[in-house]
């Protein structure tokens, strides 16, 4: 079995007002497209990455200590290539520093969070939504059909990245999406029907 290990774990000190204000400013300017236009829309993937724990509700017990880092998992390839250690290295949201974990199946990562998947086909995209079945984790993707796979989060590199939102997988894997994000997606998917909130 493939050993796995954290790229990086850092803390910094700081409010988690603080932490939120900056994400919040973080997600407006991407709403506005100040930092989508750009060569590498991955670069701009890991900002979102950066931002979405301020926003969603995990359950409150997720965390077993207030000291305890965010846990993203990278989920195949890795298609950030080393860019979204640099853009969480040393920074915080809600009050918690980041702790990165790459693998190549899902049974090599740790309890996270957050998790990417990346490179990987719609039969196993199912196959690794259905082993997290109902548990707390933020899933992330850029597969073209990632919310109708049952997915959360599906990120799209278009002129901009666009983001949209499965409500209905979010609330059934106990996370609570707010208000504010919806005015960042660009479509979501709620009641079983999907809704373009803008193009």
């Amino acid at each position: 079995m493939e050993m796995t290990t954290p790229a990086r774990q850092q803390m910094r000190p700081g409010s988690a007002l603080g932490g939120i204000l900056a994400a919040l400013a973080l997600l407006a300017g991407l709403a506005r497209g100040e930092e989508r236009h750009t060569t590498n829309p991955h670069e701009v993937m890991a900002g979102y990455l950066r931002a979405l724990p301020a926003y969603v509700e995990w359950p409150t017990n997720t965390f077993a200590a207030p000291d305890e880092l965010w846990r993203i998992g990278l989920l195949g390839i890795d298609p950030f290539d080393g860019m979204l250690e640099k853009i969480l290295h040393d920074r915080q949201a809600a009050g918690r520093g980041f702790e990165i974990w790459h693998a190549p199946k899902l049974k090599d990562l740790p309890p996270c969070e957050i998790i990417f998947i990346a490179g990987k086909d719609a039969d196993e995209i199912k196959a690794i939504l259905k082993q997290l079945g109902s548990r707390p984790v933020l899933t992330v993707s850029e597969h073209d059909n990632f919310l109708v796979l049952g997915g959360v989060i599906q990120l799209r590199a278009r002129a901009t990245v666009q983001m949209t939102i499965n409500l209905d997988r979010a609330r059934a894997a106990h996370l609570k999406i707010p208000g504010k994000m919806l005015e960042v997606a660009s479509e979501v998917i709620e009641n079983g029907e999907r809704r373009i909130l803008k193009k």
